[in-house]
């Protein structure tokens, strides 16, 4: 079961590390392991910094923005855990949508095209109706029927152009 738990929670990265690895290109082992420090965070960040780099370059920035990210991440995760206990309630409360709210405006500003725009409008819009009654695959329903929307759109958009 745990086996199980693992699978599904890497899954949910297995599109962004395929699309990420072909800035990443050099010898097998290092994409492997380029592939798995993959994180929200990171692939919006790489998709955004690394196409202008030489390709010579990319790995190494690449390597060294992960090394960056990871150890804020592990020094906020101490210092968080050492004030947890002695931070005010609504501060603690406040904190908690700091990761939603990061990754929205992360998404927003790598946003080029407008079905990335669409994506988003339609996930922030349908978002509420699955919390209520999409149960416990909330954020697999929005995420299903807000992309889905916006791929339709943006190709029922592009053969109306192409015509």
């Amino acid at each position: 079961m745990i086996a199980l738990a693992v699978l599904l929670s890497a899954a949910r990265l297995l599109p962004s590390v395929v699309t990420l690895l072909p800035y990443l290109r050099g010898r097998l082992t290092l994409q492997l392991f380029a592939a798995h420090f993959v994180a929200v965070s990171i692939w919006v960040e790489s998709r955004r910094l690394l196409p202008p780099l030489p390709p010579a370059g990319r790995l190494p920035f690449y390597f060294g923005m992960v090394t960056v990210f990871n150890v804020g991440c592990v020094a906020a995760t101490f210092v968080g855990f050492m004030l947890a206990g002695r931070l005010p309630h609504a501060l603690a409360i406040g904190l908690t949508f700091l990761t939603p709210i990061s990754f929205l405006l992360s998404l927003t500003r790598n946003s080029r095209d407008q079905v990335d725009y669409l994506s988003l409008a339609f996930g922030l819009a349908l978002a509420p109706l699955f919390a209520a009654y999409g149960g416990h695959l909330d954020l697999l329903w929005t995420g299903l029927a807000g992309g889905t929307a916006a791929w339709l759109i943006h190709r029922w958009r592009k053969k109306a152009r192409a015509a």
